[in-house]
């Protein structure tokens, strides 16, 4: 957190329509009942909302691109962003995928520095936006939040050292349905022959989230389909049997 940053003058800005009446139940109840935003004092939490604004955003739009100014802070109340970063060699790696009740954006907003990845929806999503200059001033305004974005941080760390951590002691087929059932229990839609994760994801995505190729994703698609643990759709993907899938992962 750079003195510069801090040391900036409040900006004068209008007032934000009240961002409650732009989301639906749902969508107000993922963002103010997460464990995050819990976790604020309700002074805090208030005064973050007060200056936060709603955009909805189609799937498959890149929102935010690696090198470029950032310019607003984000959280997201109904959908999935993934954020990417791109190698020397020009390979794509998926970072994270952030869903209801994530924030992010918040380290080169306040270091004042470019982007270091591109954030994408995988679906439909409504965020709510904080401004540069907002969240800012709601930094010099009320210090706690400094602390409430270091617990954010912490949290990406450890995401960060179970990754390396699986990487490093399971195989592909461990790791893929992994996070097929993460995605299910986050994203997915119960219905009679299963659950359904409608994500605008590719199995090059994939490749990209687990550092495989897209032939080996495809293999492993493939192979679990013929076990009758999945179907792969145009829109999405069906996980036949949760529990089998657990199963086959050890």
């Amino acid at each position: 957190m750079t003195a510069e940053c801090l040391a900036a003058p409040p900006v004068a800005r209008p007032a934000l329509p009240d961002w409650r009446g732009q989301l639906t139940a749902e969508e107000e109840r993922a963002v103010v009942e997460a464990p995050w935003f819990r976790g604020l004092p309700s002074e805090l939490g208030q005064s973050l909302l007060s200056v936060a604004g709603v955009r909805r955003v189609p799937s498959g739009r890149t929102m935010a691109a690696a090198l470029g100014r950032a310019e607003a802070w984000y959280g997201i109340a109904q959908g999935a962003v993934k954020l990417t970063s791109g190698t020397r060699s020009g390979r794509q790696v998926t970072l994270s995928l952030a869903g209801p009740g994530d924030w992010f954006g918040d380290v080169a907003v306040i270091d004042g520095g470019s982007l270091t990845h591109d954030a994408q929806t995988c679906m439909n999503t409504t965020l709510l936006v904080v401004s540069k200059p907002d969240l800012l001033a709601l930094l010099r305004r009320q210090p706690l939040l400094g602390i409430a974005l270091a617990r954010i941080n912490c949290q990406r760390a450890n995401d960060m050292m179970t990754m390396f951590t699986e990487a490093v002691s399971l195989s592909h087929e461990q790791r893929l349905i992994g996070h097929l059932l993460s995605l299910a229990k986050r994203f997915g839609s119960p219905r009679p022959d299963g659950v359904r994760i409608a994500l605008h994801m590719s199995q090059q995505d994939f490749a990209n989230l687990l550092g495989a190729s897209r032939q080996r994703i495809n293999a492993l698609l493939k192979k679990l389909e013929r076990q009758a643990l999945l179907r792969v759709e145009p829109t999405g993907l069906v996980l036949l049997s949760p529990q089998g899938l657990q199963a086959a992962a050890g």
